[in-house]
Order: structure tokens, then C-alpha cells, then sequence
């Protein structure tokens, strides 16, 4: 599993380096789109179980839009207590 789990994160790195990214706000559906089909295995005996397909993928999202919310200012991190709006 932890082999699989690195050769996904490896594939996902390569990827995300030779495509944009979107802004948040222009986003939508898709970057859960691409972040699912980033987390599929291509062999069948490397299949994900849905549950740790949903966790991996909402983790990236929400960590993917906070990083750009963050960037754009529009939310700040407030050390040991989590995000806050800013504007």
C-alpha cells in the first residue's frame, strides 16, 4: 500500500508540474476531477477503495484552495489555531 501510495504521489507531482492551475474561483468541479483522476491507479491490482480515494482527494483540494487563497490574500493562517478569512 505504501508503494502504491508513493508511486501515486510521484505520477500526481509530474503531472501537476506540467499543468496550470486554476484559480479558485474559476475552478469548480474539475479540480476534483483532475484530483481523482490523479489518484486512480492504472493497474487493476493496485485498485483504490473509495473511502481513501475521497480522503486523499479532498485533502489535496482543500489544501490546493487554501494555498491559493492564501497566496491571492484572501485567507491568513493564524499560527496553532487554523484559517480565517482576510477580505
Amino acid at each position: 500500500m505504501l508503494e502504491m501510495q508513493k508511486r501515486l504521489d510521484e505520477e500526481g507531482e509530474t503531472q501537476q508540474a506540467s499543468e496550470p492551475t486554476e484559480p479558485a474561483s474559476t475552478a469548480g468541479q474539475d479540480r476534483f476531477v483532475q484530483q481523482i483522476k490523479r489518484n486512480l491507479p492504472p493497474a487493476e491490482d493496485d485498485a483504490v477503495p473509495i473511502d481513501e480515494l475521497q480522503k486523499t482527494v479532498s485533502e489535496e483540494v482543500v489544501a490546493d484552495v487554501l494555498d491559493e487563497l492564501r497566496d491571492s490574500g484572501e485567507v491568513k493562517y493564524v499560527t496553532g489555531k487554523g484559517y480565517i478569512r482576510v477580505r
